[in-house]
């Protein structure tokens, strides 16, 4: 992972930029909770919004547009981040937002950072993919495609049964800790 330590730094750029963005941009917002908290009785369902990404992330990664569409989301999901923290924090102070960062644990950290996995294996694929086209490297596609095919289909069942969790007790835990705020 050293190589690719650029890759991380990229990324955690890109996040650390779009978290402050989202904290300005809700801090200077008046939003009212009570309905978010009112409806932590339900469960939230992700699965088909992340089995649709998960499948389009594939699918630029192999078109080499993987960077920036990836890239892109871990934008909105970082600015939702720092959205999250700063209208929590607006509205309950210091309780708001440590209830924000549990928040933010329980329903986005696992995401993001399967995010950031397949940013770095979208630059590693595009890096040897321009390696074959320039002729730096002879590897067949098949040799490249298989490993990155296997490895999505990994982060696919790590990312259903993050959200099969989610759904069965992540409000129900959030649910609970209201009583902090």
């Amino acid at each position: 992972m050293k190589k690719y330590k650029r890759f991380l730094i990229m990324v955690l750029v890109i996040i650390l930029i779009s978290v402050i963005t989202g904290f300005v941009y809700g801090i200077n917002n008046n939003y009212d909770l009570t309905g978010y908290l009112e409806n932590l009785s339900t469960n939230n369902s992700l699965f088909t919004y992340h089995l649709i990404f998960i499948g389009l992330c594939l699918i630029m990664t192999i078109s080499l547009v993987g960077i920036v569409g990836i890239s892109v989301v871990i934008g909105f999901e970082s600015i939702s981040i720092g959205y999250i923290l700063s209208i929590f924090y607006h509205n309950y102070k210091i309780n708001g937002l440590l209830y924000g960062l549990i928040n933010v644990g329980i329903n986005k950290l696992l995401y993001l950072i399967i995010l950031i996995y397949l940013f770095i294996v979208s630059c590693i694929y595009l890096k040897k993919s321009i390696d074959n086209i320039s002729g730096a490297h002879k590897d067949y596609y098949a040799a490249i495609v298989l490993p990155l095919l296997k490895k999505y289909i990994i982060i696919t069942i790590i990312l259903m049964l993050y959200d099969i969790l989610i759904y069965l007790f992540g409000n129900i835990i959030l649910n609970n800790l209201t009583n902090m705020l």
